[in-house]
């Protein structure tokens, strides 16, 4: 794999997450509805799942977003080899972003 599929790998990877721990939240809701002693706690545990779905479905689209600006050149957050800037974070040095094509950190004097 190339570094623009990596890329894309790492912008995704948050999403799966989310939808990987929402289809596994489903597994014990059946034993939960069924126990005398935990049926209270179905009540709230049923909306989990959906939650997750959700928030699955809502880092999807703010990763497509993103790529889809930056393909149509519109993205002001990128690295000088072309691939878009992460989340910001601290560091020794000040603040800094990793660039998901590369992996270089990138200082914020180089993005602000």
């Amino acid at each position: 794999m190339d570094r623009w599929t990596w890329m894309m790998v790492r912008m995704y990877a948050p999403a799966l997450g989310a939808l990987a721990l929402g289809l596994l939240l489903m597994l014990p809701l059946g034993m939960l509805r069924e126990s005398p002693v935990l049926a209270g706690v179905y009540a709230m545990a049923r909306w989990l799942p959906a939650l997750a779905i959700a928030v699955s479905v809502t880092l999807a689209l703010v990763a497509t977003v993103r790529l889809w600006r930056w393909d149509q050149g519109r993205s002001q957050l990128v690295c000088e080899c072309g691939g878009l800037l992460g989340r910001e974070r601290t560091g020794r040095f000040g603040a800094y972003r990793k660039c998901l094509a590369c992996n270089r950190n990138v200082n914020e004097r180089y993005y602000t």
